[in-house]
């Protein structure tokens, strides 16, 4: 028994292993090796004792190893981990199987932690093979995500609903069933919630969450405790959809998409983000006032201070992985064949008491400060109305006008300009339209815009791209574009 247990622990030695705990999650475990070696081999002097010591140091060697990793995974301390949203595997299990490679391989992006959670947003048809396909390609795998389904309106068959009720969420660890609608259900991981509402049955019906499963999910945030500190409610039909089912989503009763909202925002401190799917678009907004915002505004993609993220994954092979470490979450899109990065911004910022206490910094001498430039009224109308005319003209003459546009968050062209002067744009490499006034186009923006239509040479266009630069604080690329234009603002 001892010899069996000590080359057992041997081979093992210096190696991390898994442990399997709480209904399936796999933790890993390592043994220190050259303390283990140490003892194991003192212990063959000791043939009296070795009977007993060997196989009691082993266990509790092991043990306390599994409880610190137990430890780690439960309180949300430590290492960085994604919970990954996906969307509308439907009908398409080539890609679906491809998402599931890059998920478990981080081969497109293998500076993103593991996924830990996957959450699907709605419509896996056929039910059976999506699921099959995972098994298959995570089999091997030492720690596989746990796998959330989210029902969507292509879900509904009689067997389909039956295989997710009674097959597939009784195999997520401690999971929360709602009493009055199995399908929906919380689960929580490290120090994260996320609650999966059905929005067809006994909380909702044609993807409009009613009363009872809002507050079902009130009461599901509610009830987080103290550890939860990030909360992600999913559904499959968006409150406010873009590009597609513009009016028969969950705004198809607005009251009612309008009264779920508002619960939302009476717990911002905790509600990180809704996902959903449906559309078959990747896009994602900010939406803090569902009945007076930009949210009910199909052309629009709102970004209101203190809002909740509303994030449609799309469409396979869209990956949104959600990072999070301790307080801290930011989101990274991929997608593409290669599962490139197209999309990054920040969910929560940690707090400062989990930033840590950073070294006092020697303070060096001050520097003596560039006077700031300050445009006047009068200058910057003058540019604007410049730079308005000069868009125009690149776009009459077919030319491309490119820009990084703040609001977007990145490269975005111009497709027209009305008489008001509010600009149409696309994100370039996204499917992904906003209109938007001219007056709340930043310096920066407005300099983008300038370059883009620059005529090398012409000194009224150096002078406008340098009059913007100085104004975003660019000084030294505007002096190099002033003394081209002769030196005037």
């Amino acid at each position: 028994m001892y010899r069996k247990i000590t080359r057992a622990a041997k081979a093992k030695i210096g190696r991390e292993f898994s442990l399997t705990f709480q209904g399936g999650v796999h933790y890993p475990v390592s043994i220190g090796a050259e303390r283990l070696r140490g003892r194991i081999d003192s212990m063959g002097v000791f043939s009296r004792w070795r009977r007993l010591i060997g196989p009691i140091f082993a266990f509790v060697v092991a043990s306390a190893s599994a409880a610190g990793a137990a430890k780690t995974a439960t309180t949300g301390k430590g290492a960085a981990f994604s919970i990954v949203h996906v969307a509308d595997p439907r009908g398409n299990g080539p890609v679906w199987r491809k998402v599931l490679t890059e998920l478990r391989d981080r081969k497109g992006h293998p500076a993103l932690p593991a996924a830990e959670v996957l959450i699907v947003a709605g419509d896996f048809d056929p039910v059976r093979d999506r699921y099959r396909d995972f098994v298959d390609i995570f089999g091997s795998s030492p720690r596989p995500p746990v796998l959330l389904p989210v029902l969507g309106n292509h879900d509904l068959k009689a067997g389909y609903v039956a295989f997710v009720r009674d097959e597939w969420i009784p195999k997520i660890p401690n999971v929360q069933r709602a009493a009055k609608d199995p399908c929906s259900f919380a689960y929580d991981h490290r120090n994260t919630r996320v609650i999966a509402v059905d929005s067809y049955h006994a909380f909702g019906s044609r993807g409009v969450i009613n009363e009872a499963g809002r507050n079902w999910t009130e009461q599901m945030i509610v009830s987080a405790g103290e550890d939860i500190a990030h909360v992600f409610i999913s559904f499959h039909e968006p409150a406010f959809p873009r590009y597609r089912h513009l009016k028969d989503s969950f705004n198809a009763d607005v009251p009612a998409r309008d009264s779920f909202w508002e619960m939302l925002m009476r717990h911002r401190n905790k509600v990180r983000a809704v996902l959903v799917g449906h559309t078959h678009r990747y896009y994602r907004m900010r939406v803090a006032n569902p009945k007076n915002g930009d949210g009910s505004d199909t052309e629009n993609l709102p970004d209101e201070p203190d809002g909740i993220w509303q994030i449609d994954a799309g469409k396979t092979p869209t990956i949104v992985n959600i990072v999070i470490k301790d307080g801290a979450v930011h989101a990274d899109v991929t997608r593409g064949s290669t599962f490139r990065s197209v999309d990054r911004w920040v969910l929560a910022s940690a707090p400062k008491s989990d930033r840590g206490t950073k070294p006092a910094k020697i303070k060096k001498p001050a520097l003596p400060k560039e006077p700031v430039f300050e445009p006047t009224a009068a200058e910057t109308a003058r540019f604007d109305t410049m730079l308005r005319k000069r868009t125009k003209e690149e776009l009459a003459g077919g030319k491309a006008v490119v820009y990084y546009d703040s609001r977007m968050r990145t490269k975005s062209r111009v497709i027209s300009v009305d008489e008001t002067g509010a600009l149409t744009i696309r994100a370039v490499g996204l499917p992904v339209t906003m209109k938007i006034s001219w007056s709340v186009l930043s310096h920066g923006d407005k300099a983008g815009l300038a370059l883009a239509v620059l005529r090398s040479g012409s000194k009224d266009d150096h002078a406008m791209a340098g009059f913007y630069l100085m104004a975003a604080g660019r000084r030294v690329d505007a002096e190099a574009h002033l003394r081209i234009s002769g030196g005037g603002r």
